[in-house]
């Protein structure tokens, strides 16, 4: 892959757990990283279910290695792209060279 292929910009966000005085857990998202990816389309597009149109489309973010990376998990990170969010599926730190990773991500719907 040529490096001008992350021609997109890509923010990685970290959750935090806040509790308020009467004891609820809220989920707080912050901004953990922005970077260049490549993104590539995967799945099957749009599904009707029920008489509503889901988007079942899977999404792929490669980004270069980075060492704020390798902490990054499926449960306490999400991607946001285009002003929509990803949850990150699985992350494919490819053949552990320290050149890229690849993000398999779902689009969450609103």
């Amino acid at each position: 892959m040529k490096i001008s292929d992350l021609n997109r910009k890509i923010t990685f966000q970290n959750k935090a757990v806040e509790i308020d005085e009467i004891g609820n857990h809220k989920a707080i998202w912050s901004d953990y990283l922005t970077t260049n990816s490549y993104i590539s389309y995967q799945g099957k597009g749009e599904e009707v279910f029920l008489g509503m149109e889901i988007d079942k489309s899977d999404i792929s973010f490669t980004v270069r290695f980075q060492k704020r990376l390798i902490d990054i998990n499926t449960s306490e990170f999400r991607i946001i792209f285009d002003d929509e969010i990803y949850n990150i599926i699985s992350i494919d730190f490819m053949n552990y060279k320290n050149r890229f990773i690849k993000f398999r991500c779902k689009k969450v719907l609103r």
